[in-house]
């Protein structure tokens, strides 16, 4: 679910408050868009990555990003009166593949797919072993997640090196 202005192909940038953490800034975006749709005590925001972007243009500065996902549990008529009185647009998302790099840079190219695939990805990883989050998710976030492939920031194995 997104603002409708904001290009389904993009993500949501929200730009650095001197000041304010980045998880707080998220949060604050998310009461302010969301509204009852975003119950602190029912939703998870959480920070899955973050990624170095190079200037597109010479009057464009080099960009840290960070990535948050959120899961917003709300009642079914806070969401159907957020929908009524705010410009917000589902899309679908369909499973994506990862995108990987080499052994020293980061892929060339991020879709807003593989950012959403690394995401559940961490959701799943968090269902499974944070106490809080198995808490706070509803039986279909959880049933959901446990259909994910549960990773961290990057996988994890054990391999045979010979």
């Amino acid at each position: 679910m997104k603002p409708s202005q904001v290009d389904q192909a993009a993500s949501w940038l929200i730009p650095h408050q001197s000041g304010v953490s980045p998880n707080d800034a998220v949060i604050q975006q998310l009461q302010r868009v969301f509204e009852g749709a975003f119950n602190p005590r029912s939703s998870i925001v959480h920070g899955t990555s973050w990624r170095y972007l190079n200037p597109e243009s010479p009057t464009q500065s080099d960009r840290l990003i960070l990535t948050y996902a959120a899961i917003l549990q709300p009642e079914p008529k806070p969401l159907n009166v957020l929908f009524q009185r705010n410009d917000l647009t589902v899309w679908r998302f369909d499973s994506a593949q990862l995108s990987f790099g080499d052994n020293l840079r980061p892929p060339q190219t991020i879709t807003l797919s593989n950012v959403i695939e690394h995401a559940l990805e961490h959701f799943a990883l968090l269902a499974m072993r944070d106490p809080y989050i198995r808490q706070i998710l509803n039986e279909d976030w959880k049933e959901f997640l446990s259909s994910q492939q549960p990773l961290p920031a990057g996988e994890l194995g054990v391999r045979n090196i010979s």
